[in-house]
């Protein structure tokens, strides 16, 4: 039988019974973990440092030595080689589970371990009562989480370690503006280049119709949009770069040093 591995990011439901090494390169297509393997991919920095063996700083070696060379792969042979490994939790997800009657408890040694709310249940109550008594419980954990903004992430033992999830995070949202900026990088060389255009053909802001037709003032919005987009997926592949993603909110110090 294959062995289980368990990640975070995976549908709920399923997330305490583990995944095979198949059923897992299948969950992860277009989720996060592939699109930080995206990010990586389209990172000139990450490239260089994988064809010298040369690092700026020991942020990018340790990203090279997780993620290693990515050159020539697919995520899905990735995942198979890497991906799985560095993305699996290291302590199984557990489902709540009867104490002994003494509750003795013992604290973890492991500190990889998360925190747990130990609950003493009196089984003589009745099941409507109980069933209210933990609607309350669960109440009081959902404002707990939102006053700390909990993310499934905070307590990861999985070694690459994801930062943030959101909206503006989705695997597709990274794979546009990736799209952007690459295709930036090509275009914006080429004699006749512009830029309002360009932003027009991406809909930075709206329909991708490409028109002269604008006033000046739709032409300053265009060259914004565009010229934020491309900073923000610059601070998105130069932070991933060296080990934290998604994040777009500033460039980290290690970060810095790779743009010097």
């Amino acid at each position: 039988m294959d062995e289980l591995h368990f990640y975070k990011g995976f549908p709920v439901e399923d997330d305490i019974y583990g995944f095979s090494l198949e059923a897992a390169a299948s969950k992860a297509k277009n989720s996060i973990y592939e699109s930080w393997f995206d990010v990586l991919k389209a990172s000139p920095w990450y490239a260089e440092a994988q064809k010298t063996k040369e690092f700026k700083n020991q942020a990018i070696a340790d990203t090279c030595k997780l993620f290693g060379d990515l050159s020539n792969l697919t995520f899905e042979k990735w995942w198979k080689v890497m991906g799985y490994k560095i993305f699996k939790e290291r302590i199984p997800f557990t489902e709540i589970k009867p104490v002994d009657l003494d509750y003795k408890f013992k604290q973890a040694k492991d500190p990889n371990e998360p925190p747990t709310l130990l609950l003493e249940v009196p089984l003589h109550l009745d099941i409507k009562i109980l069933r209210r008594q933990f609607d309350e419980i669960l109440r009081m954990q959902e404002a707990y989480q939102e006053r700390r903004k909990f993310s499934i992430f905070d307590n990861t033992t999985a070694n690459a370690k994801i930062f943030q999830l959101g909206q503006k995070f989705g695997y597709e949202v990274i794979k546009k503006d990736l799209e952007i900026y690459s295709d930036y990088q090509t275009e914006s060389v080429k004699e006749g280049f512009i830029a309002y255009q360009f932003a027009q053909k991406h809909g930075l802001l709206g329909s991708p119709e490409v028109t002269n037709r604008v006033t000046d003032a739709d032409r300053s919005k265009l060259h914004g949009a565009l010229m934020y987009s491309l900073e923000n997926t610059k601070k998105l592949i130069t932070n991933a770069t060296v080990g934290r993603f998604p994040d777009t909110s500033d460039y980290l110090p290690e970060a810095r040093e790779l743009l010097n």
